[in-house]
């Protein structure tokens, strides 16, 4: 009987116990956008969650478009990755991709980094003539 009441016992410290380390969640969202007379626009969308283990996960998209008068443009779009888990040894980890495409005149010049951590893992730009030759 005494070996069945701490067993018991046991059981009942470790569900009790249990809940103890899981944190309240969380969720939000937020979203802008702007438009200008010539066509062009800013929009951005951020989503931030924190799960029951403390790690707070954080997206943000930001696009943008500037358009000259005479049909020049620029379209930046960066995503970026935040990752904080809880806890002092547990690293944060960010990545982000940026890609833009600038047209002018003829030329079309497309660009395209990606970084991890602050380090640029791949950068690549190419151009192109929109003339035919």
């Amino acid at each position: 009987m005494k070996k069945t009441l701490i067993a018991a016992s046991i059981l009942t410290l470790a569900l009790a116990a249990a809940p103890a380390f899981a944190a309240d969640t969380d969720a939000s969202t937020s979203t802008s956008a702007s438009t200008d007379d010539n066509g062009g626009y800013k929009a951005e969308a951020k989503s931030t969650s924190t799960d029951a283990a403390g790690t707070t996960t954080t997206d943000v998209k930001k696009v943008k478009k500037s358009v000259s008068n005479n049909g020049d443009y620029k379209k930046t779009t960066k995503v970026s990755h935040k990752r904080n888990p809880k806890g002092l040894t547990n690293p944060s980890t960010k990545s982000s991709t940026e890609d833009t495409v600038q047209k002018s005149g003829d030329k079309v010049t497309t660009e395209h980094v990606e970084k991890q951590n602050g380090d640029t893992v791949q950068d690549t730009k190419t151009e192109s003539n929109t003339s035919g030759q």
